[in-house]
């Protein structure tokens, strides 16, 4: 456990089981996709489960790192993650129209998405699905005129710099 201690939450080699795996999540999220989920919500679906793998044994993405990297920004930043994501990465990156939403707000008008991961195992649309079931593991919104890579171009100069410096050495043979 104590490789683990001093590695950002989002390194992804925690064994940390991926909240949106758990059977339990997809029904919820399925048979009612506008209902909001709080982050500690989707992390007690994760918690549900054992540990999948020793902390620094492998890598495995698992949004679930992402849900308590969003916590630790909150906790740190002294703000709701939104609030943070447009003060400290947006607004000085000229982004206006990308956010993270705070309820279940959409622009209009929109593309739609479709997804056949459905209580129903049908084909529908997914683009009133409320976001909050990703926050921090994806549930951004991007606006066509402020491409994604922007959004990695300033959050890269934001974190990379405190990231590189809380990262410990990597043991020989890794």
């Amino acid at each position: 456990m104590s490789e683990a201690v001093g590695r950002p939450p989002g390194a992804s080699a925690g064994g940390l089981f991926n909240y949106s795996m758990d059977p339990g999540f997809f029904k919820a999220l399925t048979s009612h996709p506008q209902r909001p989920f709080t982050p500690e919500q989707l992390l007690a679906y994760s918690f549900g489960h054992p540990v999948q793998f020793q902390p620094g044994e492998k890598f495995e993405y698992s949004n679930t790192n992402a849900i308590l990297l969003g916590l630790v920004v909150e906790k740190v930043g002294g703000r709701p993650l939104a609030e943070y994501i447009e003060r400290n990465v947006l607004e000085p990156a000229g982004m206006n129209h990308t956010f993270l939403p705070r309820g279940t707000e959409f622009p209009a008008p929109h593309a739609h998405g479709h997804t056949d991961q459905t209580a129903s195992g049908r084909t529908e649309d997914a683009a009133d699905w409320n976001p909050s079931w990703a926050w921090a593991a994806g549930g951004m919104v991007f606006d066509q005129s402020e491409p994604s890579t922007l959004f990695g171009e300033a959050i890269t100069r934001v974190v990379t710099p405190q990231y590189i410096h809380t990262l410990p050495a990597q043991p020989a043979g890794r």
